[in-house]
């Protein structure tokens, strides 16, 4: 699996759309589909010990999982495990049909 190197997989990142197209009341969260319970986080890379090297911030064990990492550390992939792994609905929460290249970017304008 290749992962963006350098980036804090931790990080917690939140996306919420209110009245969505116009529609008063159509609320819902948005998630990555790297939020998934099943979906295997990258590792914490070495570099980041040394304080040297920009890193990769994510599981301090190699192979697990984002729910495995939940229950063991706290921590998921943008800070939270997908409710849903439904991506054709809007109704509370949706995954994102697409994963941005990077996944903490400020705004998810290139996503599609």
């Amino acid at each position: 699996m290749a992962y963006v190197s350098g980036v804090d997989y931790t990080q917690f990142s939140r996306v919420q759309v209110f009245d969505y197209n116009q529609v008063p009341g159509d609320n819902f969260q948005v998630f990555y589909k790297e939020q998934a319970p099943s979906y295997v986080m990258p590792q914490t890379s070495p570099t980041f010990l040394t304080g040297f090297q920009t890193a990769t911030i994510g599981s301090p064990e190699a192979g697990l999982t984002n729910q495995q990492n939940w229950d063991k550390y706290r921590i998921a992939v943008a800070g939270q495990i997908s409710p849903t792994t439904d991506d054709t609905t809007h109704r509370k929460s949706k995954v994102l049909p697409r994963a941005c290249r990077s996944l903490l970017r400020r705004s998810i304008g290139s996503c599609s």
